[in-house]
């Protein structure tokens, strides 16, 4: 019966080793792409809060502009 056992457990590992190391293999890839997916999301935050940064700072200026003109105008009359 123990013999009959390991016979048939050395065909059902020879029979999983492809689907284990197709697991690998997508597993790998899966791990590149998650991967590339953490880099470009780094590199969309940055591009997010460097025109975030540039916007604020365009809309601040402009801003400013207004204000100081206004503050001029007020001066004046």
């Amino acid at each position: 019966m123990t013999a009959r056992l390991g016979l048939l457990e050395v065909p059902a590992i020879s029979a999983l080793l492809p689907m284990l190391l197709y697991l690998r293999r997508v597993g790998r890839v899966y791990s590149a792409i998650h991967k590339i997916y953490k880099i470009v999301d780094k590199i969309c935050i940055g591009a997010k809060f460097v025109c975030k940064s540039i916007l604020g700072m365009i809309l601040s200026m402009n801003n400013l502009g207004r204000g100081r003109g206004l503050g001029k105008k007020r001066c004046e009359f």
